[in-house]
């Protein structure tokens, strides 16, 4: 609703007026029903965060969520800009959720606590449309049966930028309650098919490495060590997260070493935890390039991780540069 380049676009006074009116009309057949504001476009819009700000202001907590979107891409084909998408998506969460804690101060300082749709509860993050899209734009399919529309080849260190987007979700678990992939089949997907074959692409591992450890709480981690430099400022070069599973009493941990051509060597101090085990899987290949195909689908694919040990305060590991690597811990 926010791009001017969509049929039905409206500024935001006109937009929250309708989202409130249907979020009203959907809550008075069911209570249970929990609505989404349409967020801002993009973090590179002119709008961006005031869209958002005034959709919530009038909406209030009809809305429980607030959506966000972001596509990325190595347009100039400089690894390091690249990936910076990492703290690009902190940043754009971060400026969201700042947004959404001034709409509820707004209305807790003013006693709007229940006057209409305005409280003072928080709204969180819908992270509902995000993925790398840079290559493929095809978006002509007229006069031809089932074309192949924006079917995006993603290569390695695509790979790695999907595993910075889950890491970012994973650090900010407090607050995006759900986040979509877009899209799962085809068109700019992690799954390709061809007549009856189908393609795991590279960044299908990526999703996979996370989707298997997706349960338990957020860890915050304090990182420190080496970085690089960027128009973003200062990068970190371990992009990481952990979950912590009481039930299972352990830990999956995630980390990518976004430098090209260093390894890495990785100290974890688990405070107050001991390391009974832990076991890994690796996403690596040293061409950043590299892709599957129909022909070749394995050129990247994981492995199992060994180059990992347990010490008196947690655990070592050498990371290959470039790479993804998911370790499960299991602690007593």
């Amino acid at each position: 609703m926010d791009g001017a380049w969509q049929l039905g676009h409206v500024p935001a006074k006109e937009y929250a007026i309708r989202a409130q009116q249907a979020a009203k009309m959907m809550k008075d057949c069911d209570r249970s029903i929990e609505t989404i504001a349409c967020g801002s476009s993009g973090a590179g819009g002119p709008t961006f965060p005031t869209w958002d700000r005034e959709v919530l202001e009038y909406v209030g907590t009809l809305a429980r969520y607030v959506s966000l979107h972001r596509y990325v891409g190595n347009r100039n084909n400089d690894p390091l800009e690249y990936f910076t998408t990492g703290a690009k998506v902190d940043r754009q969460i971060e400026t969201i959720d700042a947004t959404c804690r001034y709409v509820q101060a707004v209305n807790s300082a003013s006693g709007a606590f229940i006057k209409g749709s305005r409280s003072n509860r928080r709204h969180y993050l819908c992270f509902d449309e995000w993925n790398v899209w840079y290559k493929d734009m095809t978006v002509d399919g007229v006069g031809k049966l089932a074309p192949a529309l924006i079917e995006e080849d993603y290569n390695f260190e695509d790979a790695l930028v999907v595993g910075q987007f889950f890491n970012s979700f994973i650090r900010h678990a407090d607050v995006v309650k759900i986040a979509n992939l877009a899209q799962v089949v085809n068109v700019i997907a992690p799954l390709k098919t061809h007549v009856d074959e189908l393609l795991k692409q590279t960044t299908f591992h990526a999703f996979r490495l996370f989707s298997e450890s997706k349960s338990g709480q957020s860890l915050h981690l304090v990182v420190s060590g080496d970085s690089f430099d960027t128009d973003e400022g200062p990068i970190s070069c371990l992009d990481s997260s952990c979950i912590y599973s009481a039930e299972g009493n352990s830990l999956s941990l995630f980390m990518i070493n976004l430098s090209p051509t260093d390894e890495m060597t990785v100290t974890v101090n688990l405070h107050g935890l001991e390391a009974a085990s832990a076991t890994g899987e690796i996403l690596h290949h040293t061409d950043l390039k590299a892709l599957n195909t129909f022909e070749n689908p394995d050129v990247v694919a994981t492995a199992e991780f060994d180059d990992v040990s347990i010490t008196a305060d947690g655990l070592m590991a050498e990371l290959p540069a470039a790479s993804l690597v998911r370790l499960v811990v299991e602690t007593r």
